[in-house]
């Protein structure tokens, strides 16, 4: 299993999934992606995430998981914990806000070899009913398969399936209200830099 610690099981459920974005306040968008990306090059391990509106400094880790069914690297921004689990032949890596899941929950699960993409579609329709998500191909990554999303009064979701490598995946979230603002950019900067060992190429393809 990958080379980070665990912490305690969790559902496989997890939070929509958002781009951030660098504020330009008082200066440009393209002068602060620039000095965004040196800062990364040079090592550095905080970067700069935009939580509730509010430009912040967050600190981040890398890890790999190199005996991950799919090997990856991502960085987590603090204070995300993270964990894995293998269940029913499924491999599922997973982040949360600190050690509470309840709050918000990303994960990529990958689904077993020899998985066929009608048993993938149906394990990904599965995950979006215990949801009460309902299809949303128009919001989804292009390289989604299919996908689907929900905002509620006190939750957001979504679900897409994914396939890298000859296996399937779903990166899943959930999310209650209560949290949207300080985790869904976090998870959106962890996938945003989750890239697949094997070619360097991004979750979303």
């Amino acid at each position: 299993m990958p080379s980070f610690p665990l912490v305690g099981r969790t559902s496989l459920l997890s939070a929509a999934v958002l781009l951030s974005a660098c504020s330009d306040r008082g200066e440009s968008t393209s002068t602060a992606l620039a000095e965004r990306a040196a800062a990364l090059a040079a090592g550095n391990t905080t970067d700069t995430l935009v939580v509730e509106g509010v430009p912040q400094a967050i600190a981040f880790r890398e890890v790999r998981g190199s005996a991950f069914p799919i090997p990856f690297e991502a960085r987590i921004p603090e204070p995300m914990a993270v964990a894995t689990e293998v269940s029913d032949g499924r491999a599922a890596f997973r982040a949360t806000q600190g050690a509470e899941a309840s709050g918000g929950l990303w994960s990529v699960v990958v689904l077993p070899k020899g998985t066929t993409e009608a048993d993938a579609r149906a394990a990904a329709q599965t995950a979006a009913e215990a949801q009460g998500t309902a299809a949303d191909d128009e919001n989804a990554p292009a390289a989604a398969l299919s996908a689907f999303a929900t905002v509620q009064d006190d939750r957001s979701g979504s679900v897409w399936l994914g396939r890298h490598g000859g296996q399937f995946f779903l990166v899943v979230t959930d999310l209650s209200a209560a949290v949207a603002g300080g985790f869904a950019p976090r998870a959106a900067y962890l996938a945003e830099h989750w890239r697949w060992l094997d070619d360097g190429s991004a979750l979303a393809g």
